[in-house]
């Protein structure tokens, strides 16, 4: 795994667009990105 990378493993019910978050903290304050997949 390369320094900086994320990695997850996830199980959808079904094809179609996803909305994931990730949440982190850093410099003391909660960060929270939004992703969108698309799932086929």
């Amino acid at each position: 795994m390369k320094k900086g990378e994320v990695r997850f493993t996830a199980r959808f019910p079904k094809p179609g667009r996803y909305i994931v978050y990730s949440q982190f903290k850093r410099g003391g304050q909660i960060k929270t990105l939004g992703y969108t997949l698309e799932v086929k």
